[in-house]
């Protein structure tokens, strides 16, 4: 978008300033769509930093004032091209603070994911009946994500937008909750199942 805009412009196809708003809308657009899929706890990030896109004219008063010491309505038409232009340019820029914070992220979930399974596999061998073991971590893993699903889906409505240590605190109680549950009742009915074999039906 950022490459594709000004060529339109030079080409006089559209003005600096119709680029530069279309380019406003689209990047307000896609930030919008991908908040619609973003993890709880990212999104709240998301929030804290920006819950509000800026509008068009801060936009040409903050570039303006940063090129030319002056708002957008005291520049010249060319000084006007130049601010959009800088918009324009601007939307297809990361943050580079964000993205830094974003591959961390992906880090430390994959480091959870290793730690528990690093403690699922420890469980597993210590126990007597492995077999058994091991389909009660399986059970308690897959209880944890269900019961981190739930509660993603509550993280926003009770923590209200822009609290990812809200956010974090719940979807770890949801976790935590979801996976203790699961495996109580998955013991539950492994004790049900061998007490209904002594029974002896034929």
């Amino acid at each position: 978008m950022s490459e594709s805009v000004p060529t339109e412009v030079d080409a006089g196809r559209m003005s600096a300033v119709e680029g530069a708003a279309f380019c406003h809308d689209m990047r307000n657009r896609i930030m919008e769509e991908a908040r619609k899929i973003t993890s709880p706890v990212s999104l709240a990030r998301a929030q804290a930093q920006k819950a509000e896109p800026p509008s068009l004219g801060y936009l040409l008063d903050r570039y303006s004032t940063k090129n030319f010491s002056k708002p957008f309505r005291a520049l010249t038409e060319a000084e006007r091209d130049r601010a959009c232009y800088a918009i324009i340019e601007s939307s297809g820029r990361s943050n580079a603070e964000v993205s830094a914070k974003t591959a961390r992220l992906r880090v430390q979930g994959k480091v959870g994911l290793l730690i528990t399974g690093a403690i699922a596999g420890y469980e597993i061998v210590e126990a007597n009946d492995k077999m058994r073991e091991a389909e009660r971590q399986v059970a308690g893993i897959e209880g944890g994500m269900l019961g981190g699903t739930l509660a993603g889906m509550v993280a926003s409505s009770i923590c209200g937008p822009g609290a990812p240590i809200c956010a974090i605190g719940v979807l770890l109680i949801g976790s935590s909750v979801g996976a203790t549950v699961t495996q109580m009742a998955y013991d539950a009915y492994l004790d049900e199942l061998e007490e209904f074999r002594t029974w002896g039906i034929r």
